[in-house]
């Protein structure tokens, strides 16, 4: 019971980073999903391929807003997120 409602607001904070990432960036969302692979819609990030190519596209974000986003942190989060 707690574990399912650890993981409930693991996705709820994920989905509202997410959100207010895309809500930032909304004139920016296609050269975003352009310059890093990375797409600001969790349907498509519950779906999008590999985990290695997750990790990969992860990094690239977390390097260019390397004050703001921790790669290894987003990449574990949508995995719980994928998983669940």
């Amino acid at each position: 019971m707690a574990e399912e409602e650890l993981n409930r607001v693991i996705r709820h904070a994920a989905d509202h980073l997410i959100t207010d990432i895309a809500h930032f960036s909304r004139l920016h969302l296609r050269e975003l999903d352009e310059q890093f692979g990375f797409p600001l819609d969790m349907k498509k990030v519950g779906s999008a391929g590999s985990t290695d190519l997750l990790e990969t596209k992860c990094a690239v974000l977390a390097n260019y807003y390397e004050s703001d986003i921790d790669g290894n942190d987003l990449s574990d989060e949508i995995n719980l997120f994928r998983s669940g």
